[in-house]
């Protein structure tokens, strides 16, 4: 008996100390929001690099968080714009994070091998419908984003309460009134540390400076266009 106790104890030291272990792999986020936009997250602990895949976005660019320090990097082929998460520009916006109700259905299926336990989420008036893997609650994208980028149906990624990683999102933009859905594909193996470097680069651009310019443009392509000029003319000097 004592032997088999001591089997138990040393079997529930494993198990919490793989749960307490921080992820490594990469996630491929579709969201069918934005004409379907696809971003990848390459994440080593700590320290994770942002892909978008988008004809908007500039070939090659990341973008390296470190959620320890907040430092946030965005790196192109000429420049880096550096901040930090921490900044109040970039906070979460009021009632943003309001208490979520949680129902866990006891509804399962599984997606790509994992599986996963449907939980309806109504947070501050919005719902979704989440298909949770409990056994990737090490597994945080959320905390790699700009809090204030999460007000719309990013604030479904991490939701307290709720244990584990949803791996489909289902809900309705309350901007545009359409629905949409979030899948996210997990990788669980070594990333390429070189995706999480910092290269050394023509300049530093000010990110304060390079806010005010893209809030001045709006939406308006012309504009932006503009504010992409100028910066590659200040590359140049």
């Amino acid at each position: 008996m004592k032997t088999l106790t001591s089997v138990l104890i040393v079997l529930l030291a494993f198990v919490s100390h793989l749960s307490a272990q921080k992820f490594e792999g990469t996630v491929t986020m579709n969201n069918s929001l934005y004409g379907g936009m696809t971003t990848s997250f390459y994440i080593q602990g700590d320290r994770a690099a942002m892909v978008s895949h988008s004809k908007e976005i500039e070939p090659g660019s990341r973008t390296v968080i470190d959620r320890v320090t907040g430092d946030y990097h965005v790196i192109s082929q000429m420049q880096v714009v550096k901040y930090n998460l921490s900044d109040p520009q970039f906070a979460a916006l009021p009632g943003q994070n309001a208490t979520a109700e949680v129902t866990n259905t006891g509804e399962f299926k599984t997606i790509d091998g994992y599986q996963c336990e449907k939980v309806l989420v109504n947070q501050g008036g919005r719902s979704a419908e989440l298909w949770v893997a409990a056994s990737l609650a090490n597994l945080d994208i959320a905390s790699f984003m700009i809090p204030r980028s999460l007000r719309r149906e990013g604030r479904f990624l991490h939701v307290e309460g709720v244990t584990g990683f949803p791996l489909e999102i289902n809900g309705t933009d309350d901007r545009s009134g359409q629905p949409f859905t979030i899948k996210n594909t997990v990788r669980v193996g070594k990333v390429d540390s070189e995706k999480l470097t910092i290269p050394a680069v023509a300049s530093t651009i000010e990110i304060n400076s390079l806010i005010e310019d893209i809030e001045d443009a709006g939406g308006d392509r012309e504009k932006l266009k503009q504010v992409k000029e100028n910066l590659n003319q200040n590359n140049q000097n």
